[in-house]
């Protein structure tokens, strides 16, 4: 009678949960590859370098946001990289339920496809750099909160912003900022590096904005009380750059399925 192969000894010898861990990394890299080869594709595939183009202009444009005015726009050299710093003005101050007179959105695109320029290695503490003439530089009350943002042809994204209060002797701010992709957006790079991980199994690439808003509050004030006016703007700032910042020249939209990539 035929013997049937033995464990590997490796296996006899682990506990449970690395037999777990190892049974459930193997169905993930089959739920990912089956559909591949059922579309005669190979499970990794060479990926595409991403598509800079809508990105670079960013430097000249900034964004345009329904709901503010745009009164000022340069770059600005902050730590490690330079900053596109855009100023604005809400339209409507007097539906706020505060006046901040102004706020700002900082961006930092993607800058090439291979090396540290391709990847998002901005230090979020490069935003005290705009307090330096002001004065030391501190931040509390840290916390994380997430939002929703849908483009014009439907594409959803979630995003985790890094929320705080920074201030110096002159003036506080309450601070929202994340990585944005087109599909989502964290503060964490490690999980820009897990959609940028499933994009490869597609063949592409998942290019990446490093985005800063703030908007001046009371001296010490409780950030709370602006936090729909940051959320309100990040949702506007992540669904632009899903509209026009991410969106490949060779996408177009569809007059006869409605608003769609193709």
């Amino acid at each position: 009678m035929e013997k049937s192969a033995p464990f590997p000894k490796f296996l006899r010898r682990s506990s449970p949960f690395a037999l777990a861990a190892i049974v459930l990394f193997l169905l993930l890299l089959l739920a990912v590859a089956i559909p591949n080869y059922i579309r005669g594709q190979l499970p990794f595939r060479e990926a595409q370098p991403a598509e800079l183009s809508g990105l670079q202009k960013l430097n000249d444009t900034g964004l345009e946001l329904s709901g503010w005015t745009t009164v000022d726009l340069r770059t600005v050299n902050l730590g490690s990289g330079a900053w596109v710093m855009q100023t604005l003005m809400w339209d409507d101050p007097a539906s706020l339920p505060y006046d901040p007179g102004q706020a700002t959105v900082l961006l930092h695109p993607q800058k090439g496809h291979s090396g540290t320029r391709s990847q998002p290695q901005m230090e979020w503490t490069d935003i005290r750099g705009l307090g330096n003439a002001q004065g030391e530089w501190k931040e509390d009350n840290q916390r994380q909160f997430q939002f929703d943002a849908t483009a014009d042809d439907g594409t959803e994204a979630t995003v985790t912003v890094r929320f705080f209060r920074g201030w110096t002797a002159q003036k506080t701010y309450a601070i929202a900022q994340w990585y944005a992709w087109e599909t989502g957006g964290h503060p964490s790079l490690t999980r820009w590096f897990q959609a940028d991980r499933r994009a490869r199994l597609d063949g592409r690439r998942e290019p990446w904005v490093a985005v800063c808003v703030m908007t001046p509050i009371e001296p010490l004030g409780d950030i709370k009380n602006a936090r729909p006016l940051i959320e309100s703007l990040a949702s506007r700032v992540q669904k632009a750059l899903m509209d026009k910042a991410f969106v490949e020249p060779s996408r177009t939209l569809s007059p006869s399925t409605g608003n769609q990539r193709s």
